[in-house]
């Protein structure tokens, strides 16, 4: 629990995971996805339109479960809610898709090139968290461009990337980020014009703070990062304002 803590400044993904961890917990309670998706819809008429509390939700999937007998008795609901920590269930998970994915970017990582000649059909019928799992893997991965020794091979090859699966003519926010963060990390010029125009298309401190913080770390391109915020900062909502002013070192 935070406490005397700005929540802008304690932003993470954990509630999000925990939350996703817990809510696919209960639909193992019910009996599985059609089940859950079930109570979800019986929820969501329940509470429409009204302010609940989590003891309101725990009160309603109890209900909701006592009237089907399932036993829901075994929730630890204190731990799952209010304790720090890992979750106190550990969920199996299908990591097939993930490995795929792992595969394709180890091949364009490696030192030599890829031994099939890419195409887009190496990732046709991918959804958009496979596309985020593969960019998120060789951000990771990959050391950054411009540390004084030989750029990784990676950074050569990101033009044939992009053609191929046409990264930066994506629409999707999620995608386009971290192809973004991808190519800032590897110094390429080719970015900098589209991750300014993402930068001024949306307001998303999930998008604008990293960006802006990838970008002014890049010397070449730090007064690119200032002058894009100072040029637009009158157009972000003022939280988003003030804390990358914050992060550019750059008056509110």
């Amino acid at each position: 629990m935070l406490r005397d803590v700005d929540p802008d400044d304690a932003f993470s993904s954990v509630p999000y995971e925990k939350g996703f961890n817990f809510l696919h917990y209960l639909g193992t309670v019910v009996g599985g996805r059609v089940a859950f998706e079930g109570f979800a819809k019986d929820y969501v008429r329940r509470f429409a339109f009204k302010t609940l509390t989590s003891a309101d939700f725990k009160a309603f999937f109890l209900e909701w479960c006592a009237a089907r007998e399932i036993d829901a008795s075994g929730v630890e609901w204190q731990k799952w809610l209010l304790s720090p920590g890992m979750p106190p269930v550990t969920n199996a998970f299908s990591n097939e898709l993930g490995e795929e994915c792992t595969k394709l970017a180890d091949a364009w990582l490696g030192e030599a090139a890829p031994a099939k000649a890419p195409s887009a059909a190496d990732v046709a019928g991918w959804s958009t968290a496979q596309y985020i799992s593969f960019l998120e893997y060789m951000i990771s991965t990959v050391p950054a461009a411009g540390g004084g020794g030989a750029p990784p091979p990676l950074a050569a090859r990101l033009g044939a990337l992009d053609e191929a699966y046409a990264l930066s003519a994506s629409r999707n926010s999620e995608v386009r980020f971290r192809w973004q963060r991808l190519c800032i990390k590897l110094r390429a010029d080719f970015i900098v014009p589209q991750v300014v125009d993402f930068l001024k298309s949306q307001g998303r401190m999930k998008f604008t703070r990293p960006l802006y913080r990838d970008l002014a770390a890049w010397a070449e391109q730090k007064q690119t990062a200032v002058d894009t915020f100072t040029g637009w900062a009158e157009n972000y909502h003022p939280i988003c304002r003030k804390m990358v002013a914050t992060d550019l070192g750059v008056a509110k």
